[in-house]
Parts: structure tokens; sequence; C-alpha cells
């Protein structure tokens, strides 16, 4: 609405000038919310076209020059710094012609149809023409002077050295990076679109365009360069300071086609505004209907009063009970900060956080509502029921996915931060580049396959190989994209079946798959192919593996060394490769679906098998293994602990054969092996605490008074459970390979 506002002024040659948040009013007209521009009272006319040769364009009667219009805070570059003085060379012939070979004038932004004026001749005026010449780091500017308006020749003499003003007029340019501004500051919560153009101002050169600066975004968003100057300059952008969420790139792109002045690409364009004005404001409304009409899109145009949340205006008073009743992300940092002695309680505490969990994922995602969305700790909303949601969603439905993977534009929707400990590990190196040899066009094959006897990551990955069947891989070339799947894996190829990877074409319309093999048919193994290797986002892979995360993090965070990294011990058995998380079998604890023995039963000769990952014996020396638990609370504390372990095991290694991700076949079915399994845990905690599990899990008064009664008991000395994450996963864990084995040993 305020674009549509804007063009309409344009085209009958206004401008308002002082574009911001409190000019922009809103109103409910019917069941829809009606946006205006408001505060009109410095409408300035643009169509000057100078019929009166007495008018001079930036002085006003007094001859002194006209001050800009504009907020602080809002202000465009001409509002801002709205004049440069610099030495000029004159050269006079047919036109006049300034030369500027001034290095502080190579920021400027003075363009045609701005205003000159020479102190020594008390006149103004037009610009015509802006050339620059680069020369080394520097830039020449020769800039024209405009004819008609007074007959400069003759008026202005040739002169090696003068000094000249030049002056920025407010132009449809304005009223542009105000609207600019405008989305800044709605999508960065009211930091300052002045500040952010002075930042990102060295890139906004004539050897940049909007899609090479995109790219830096894209690198900064998507952890892939941490150059301090360009991590400064998009930090706005962030969900919040201590956030690895960045804005959605087409928003970031649509603030910059809007607010820089020199870089390619841009909206504006000063001659087709002068020949059709409000045409710029034209282009910037096709770009938002793209936003939110296109198949793809996931913005939506919400002009009802019932969709649109914003218009809903609640009183401060409603609205911080309402935070403090509803907000899943502090109640799980209150969570996490809770000391050892006060284990019992965040045991308890946890196990209903943990379930509300396993509710939200089968509500949304097992009855596919949502195809895909982030469960993170910043995107679940709980509502005063205790009931959890997602903030948003990622894709609604697979087909968005599918078209997000051919159009390399995946990795940018989805938060993949290394350094977020909320992301699992596969979704760190989702998207890699790859270089595919002895590419074939297998035709014995129905259909046709592509066959590339190996291939080689061009990126450094700490977790090796991670191709698998149904991963994608994408091939750009020609000036298109073409999505490949991954058919199969030979990690051992022979003289029989000399391919290591099998490419497929994923489409059934029968023109598409010739425009595919006319492209890929002629290979014959000879030039490798670089392309772009996705791994499969599978929405069950990834709640799984999310579930694991808040175990870790509800039970164990903060507690006998835990931090809130992803544990170690996880991350050095990835480094290993996919192949070798196939192979690790999980231990099922031994108070877990069996009768619970006793400590002092466990047998005395140690088996080689039986030792957990590193082989050790039941039969250690004291200074090998902690005092042992002769306690019935700490006994019991020690199953509970395991069992916690193991189904975060069961949960993140979902290349194990004994994950619940191979032990099931639909998310529904795993979501409720999940719950079968917290069910045991459950009756466990109940035993532990002494209450049945209906009062475990309404936290009934009665248990919340003996908690604390409890926490004493379980003790944090020396004889105390262990909860340090990697030696219960070392206990749980084996390996078949002793050398990785050994390894590991050597480093935990």
């Amino acid at each position: 609405s305020v674009a549509e506002g804007l063009r309409t002024l344009h085209q009958v040659d206004l401008l308002h000038l002082d574009l911001k948040p409190a000019n922009i009013f809103v109103r409910k007209k019917g069941s829809k919310i009606e946006t205006v521009i408001g505060d009109l009272g410095f409408l300035d006319e643009v169509n000057r076209r100078f019929t009166d040769f007495s008018y001079k364009p930036y002085l006003d009667k007094t001859n002194q020059p006209s001050l800009p219009l504009g907020t602080r805070h809002y202000r465009s570059p001409e509002q801002k710094d709205f004049f440069d003085i610099a030495d000029v060379e004159v050269k006079v012939g047919s036109d006049v012609e300034l030369v500027i070979k001034d290095p502080k004038f190579n920021d400027t932004i003075i363009e045609e149809l701005d205003v000159v004026s020479f102190s020594q001749y008390k006149q103004d005026f037009e610009i015509a023409e802006v050339r620059t010449k680069k020369i080394g780091d520097n830039h020449s500017y020769f800039i024209r002077l405009d004819k008609g308006l007074q007959d400069e020749v003759g008026v202005v003499r040739p002169d090696k050295r003068t000094q000249v003003y030049f002056y920025k007029r407010q132009r449809h340019r304005t009223d542009l990076f105000g609207f600019g501004a405008l989305i800044f500051e709605l999508l960065t919560c009211g930091k300052s679109p002045e500040r952010f153009y002075e930042a990102i101002r060295a890139y906004d050169t004539l050897e940049h365009d909007v899609e090479s600066i995109m790219d830096l975004y894209q690198q900064i968003s998507n952890f892939q360069s941490t150059e301090p100057g360009l991590v400064q300059i998009f930090a706005p952008f962030k969900l919040h300071e201590s956030s690895s969420t960045y804005a959605p790139p087409e928003i970031v792109r649509l603030i910059l086609k809007c607010m820089l002045y020199k870089a390619n690409n841009r909206f504006f364009n000063p001659a087709g505004e002068e020949q059709q004005p409000g045409v710029t404001m034209r282009q910037v409304i096709t770009e938002l209907e793209d936003l939110y009409y296109s198949n793809s899109s996931r913005f939506e145009k919400l002009e009802l009063v019932t969709q649109n949340s914003l218009y809903q205006t609640i009183p401060r008073s409603a609205s911080a009970s309402s935070q403090s009743a509803t907000d899943f992300e502090s109640d799980l940092k209150t969570l996490t900060q809770l000391k050892k002695q006060d284990f019992p309680k965040r045991l308890c505490q946890g196990i209903q956080k943990f379930e509300k969990l396993i509710g939200l994922i089968q509500t949304y995602a097992a009855s596919e509502i949502a195809y895909f969305f982030e469960l993170t700790p910043s995107n679940i909303i709980q509502d005063k029921a205790g009931l959890l949601g997602p903030r948003y969603t990622v894709y609604e439905d697979q087909s968005f996915y599918l078209e997000d993977v051919k159009k390399d534009s995946l990795y940018t929707k989805v938060n993949r931060g290394i350094g977020n400990p909320y992301v699992p590990t596969f979704l760190n190196f989702i998207r890699r580049p790859i270089l595919l040899q002895g590419v074939r066009y297998n035709i014995n094959r129905t259909p046709a396959t592509l066959d590339c006897s190996t291939y080689q990551f061009s990126d450094i990955s700490p977790y090796g190989s991670m191709v698998r069947e149904n991963d994608w891989i994408l091939v750009k070339t020609q000036g298109k994209s073409y999505l490949l799947a991954v058919n199969a894996v030979n990690s051992t190829p022979s003289d029989q079946d000399s391919w290591m990877l099998r490419l497929s074409i994923p489409v059934d319309d029968e023109e598409e798959r010739k425009a595919y093999e006319s492209v890929f048919k002629s290979k014959d193994g000879g030039e490798p192919i670089e392309a772009v290797f996705y791994k499969d986002l599978s929405p069950m892979q990834y709640y799984l593996n999310m579930l694991g995360i808040y175990i870790y993090h509800l039970f164990f965070v903060g507690l006998d060394g835990n931090t809130p990294d992803k544990p170690s011990l996880e991350n050095a058995l990835r480094s290993f490769g996919v192949d070798l998380i196939e192979k690790v079998k999980i231990a099922t604890p031994g108070g877990l679906g069996v009768t619970r023995q006793p400590v002092q039963t466990m047998p005395k000769s140690p088996k080689k098998t039986s030792g957990g990952l590193f082989g050790r014996s039941k039969k250690v020396t004291p200074v090998q293994a902690p005092a042992p638990v002769t306690n019935p609370k700490e006994t019991l504390m020690r199953e509970i602990v395991l069992t916690l372990t193991w189904m975060y095991l069961k949960l993140v290694f979902v290349e194990s054969q004994d994950s619940y991700y191979l032990e099931k076949e639909t998310l529904e079915e795993m979501m409720i092996s999940v719950r079968s399994s917290l069910r045991k845990l459950k009756d466990q905690v109940a035993q532990f605490v002494g209450c049945d599990v209906v009062e475990l899990d309404q936290m009934s008064p009665k248990l919340a008074k003996k908690l604390p009664q409890l926490s004493g008991q379980f003790g944090v000395g020396t004889g105390s459970v262990s909860l340090s994450f990697n030696e219960l996963m070392s206990e749980l864990i084996h390996l078949s390979s002793g050398a990785e084995r050994n390894y590991l040993k050597n480093i935990f």
C-alpha cells in the first residue's frame, strides 16, 4: 500500500521526502487493513522544467541554498550530505565539461539533474551527464553541464583549477530510499537505516551490483565467512544479537535495491523516471507481488484484520504477562541453569518439556500439517495451556523444498550455523561443492542414469563423505540448473561396476526429460563436472535429531563439564564419516525393559565386547573408575541417566541400525516408539521420586514439596552419579573396528 501511494505521488510529479513510520497511518476499513501515507506538509513539486529561466533550482530568493528535508535516523544520503565541494578543471568547447580528479570525490552520489554552483559566477547549472574513468584505485569524473537553461558558453570560462559546489537534489530516489528504510526498520525492530547505509556505503560502488553484495550477505548468514567488516555490516539482519538466524535474503535484496545509489541492478534509473514518472515504484510493486504470488514463495499478503497480527493492539500489561507465560526459550534457559543438587527437579520438569516436544512433532509434522519447520527454541511458541507450536513454517509442501534445491537457495532458508548447538550435524554441511569425475551417460539402464567413476568434495568438512541415496546433485550449465537424484552409492567399485555414484533424472514430464538428456547424453567420461551437493532435507531425520539435542540440553548441559556445544565424543565419531556411524551398535541399559539387577551382581570376569566403546573391563582399579554406587537412589539414578543417554543415541545416530529411524517406517511410528521409551523412563523417575506416573505428569504440589528433599539425597560429591555425557555415551556405544576405538580411547 505504501508503494502504491508513492507511485501515485510520483505520477503527478510530487515527492514526499520524509518517509518514516510516524508518517504511515493504518486503519481498519471493513474487514481489511488500509495503509496510507500521511503528513504531506513538505510535499515538493518535482516537475521542474525551468520554463522560467530566472528560477534557480537550488537557490532560494535570497540566493542561499535551500535546506534538505528528512528526519534524522531515516535520512537519505542527499538529505544528510546534500552538497560536495571539489576543485575542478573547466574545459569549454561546444559544451562545458568539468574534470575532477580529487580522490575525496570517489564516493560522491552526484548524478544527472543535480546542480553545480560556481562561486565566482554566482550562478548555478544543471548537470546533463556524469561519466567516470577508473585510474588505479581512483576515479576521474567528467561532468557535462546542461544547455538550454542558460548559455554556459561565454558565461563559464576555461580554468585549470577552480572550486565549485555540487548540490544533490531531493528527487524520486529520496522517496525510494525512504521506502527501503521503512522495510529495514520494520525488519530490524528499530535499527537505523541511515547508519546501515553508512556501513554498507563502501560496497555501493560502480564495481559492485546488488547480487554480488547479496553473495556476501549469504556467505555471512550461512557462516561461510567471518570477515569482521561484513559481519558488522549485516549484524542488523540477525533475529537478535545472540541469534544465528538471519533475515530472508529476498527481503534483504529488496532493501538493497531501494537504498543503494551506485551499485548495478538497483531499482532507480534517473532517465527512466524522468521520462515516465512512477516507473521506479512500479518495479518495486512488481517485486513485492512476486514475493507473495510466486508458487514457491513463503510470504503472504495479509490484508484481512483477522490475518495480520501487526494490526492487533495488545495492552502492555497483557502482553507482558502473556510473554512470561508462553516463552519456551526462557523456560529452557531457566532449566539449564539448575545446579546438580537440583537435578531431580530438572529431571521432572525436563520430562514434561520433552513430552510436549514430541506432541508438537506429532501434531504438525507426523500429521503432515507442515512439511518442514525448524524446531529451534526461538521458533517454538507456547500458549497459556502449555501447548507448543512452530512460530513459522519453512516449507508447507515438499514441492516448495525441491524447487529451492533446484534454484540453489535451500541453504538460505534453513539455519545451518556450525556454532548453533540447536542445528543437527547434517544441516551444517547440507550444501557442499562437489566435483564429479568420469561421468558417463548409461543408456543400458531404464531409465538412463549418469554414472560417475568417482567424486570429490571441493571444500573441507570434519565429517568426511556424507553422500547417500536420495541426496541431490545440482548441475548448472548453459545458463540453466539441472537437478539429479542420487540413485545409488557404490563404496567399492569393481571392474564390473566401476561407478561410485549413480545419478537419476527425477522428472516425469517427457519434454523435461528430453531437455536433461540433450545436456547429459554426450557425457563419456571426459571433462569433470563442477556441481553442488545437497544432503536430503529429511524431516524425519531432522525431528529425531532435534529431540536428541533437546535431551542433552534439558537434562545434561551445565552439569559435570557438559557444554552447550555438541558432545565432543559425537563429533569425534562423526569425523570418521557415515560409514562408521552405520556400524555403531547402541547397547540397551541394564534397567530398561528387563528386570533390574543390583550393581553387585555384575559379572566379575570382563568380556571384550561388553565394556562400552573403549572396551573397558568391569573389573577396574579404583583410580580408573568412580567410587562404587551403593545408595539405592543413586543406583536408580544411574539407570535413569543411562536411559536418557540411550534415547539420545537412538535419536541422533539415525544411520545406526539400532536407531529409532531405521527401526520404524513412518514418523508417526517413530514418535510412538520414542513415547514408549519415555514411558519406561517415567516409570524409573516415578520410582526414584516415590510417586506414581500421574503425579509426575501433573507435577502435583505434593511432588513439588518432595523434590527439594530428594536433591539432598542425590549428592554432588565423589560418590555421586556422574553426568559426564562423554562417559555415559562411551558405556553404550560399541564399535567393531579396533583402530577407531583405540584412536578415540587415546583422545577421551
